[in-house]
């Protein structure tokens, strides 16, 4: 995001229900900003980030941009998760991440 502009671009959701989709073309912690400072309206609940296949621990958890996106949410007093797989690969890898990342956010909700 230093050398060139960043773009947001909203389309329709896919389920055709009237939701609405963002694209933000930038680093996932610039993503996380725009969003808390321009994008959203509403006060933000929770911030997921990821999901990603690779390992983010020990020093690369300072380089990782999915951990970035928690961790700028956290800056600004949003509670966030950011989901990150070393295993498992594919549309059955990410739907298990996910399924994973779901389940952390719900379990934070019902806390």
């Amino acid at each position: 995001t230093f050398h060139r502009p960043i773009r947001v671009a909203e389309y329709p959701g896919p389920g055709g229900d009237g939701v609405r989709g963002t694209s933000v073309g930038a680093r996932p912690a610039d993503c996380v900003k725009l969003a808390i400072a321009h994008l959203v309206p509403q006060p933000i609940d929770l911030v997921v980030s990821g999901i990603n296949a690779g390992a983010n621990v020990g020093v690369n958890v300072i380089y990782s941009g999915t951990v970035g996106a928690a961790r700028e949410a956290a800056f600004f007093g949003i509670p966030s998760i950011a989901s990150t797989s070393m295993t498992g690969t594919g549309s059955v890898g990410t739907r298990r991440r996910s399924m994973r990342a779901r389940r952390s956010a719900v379990s934070w909700r019902d806390r």
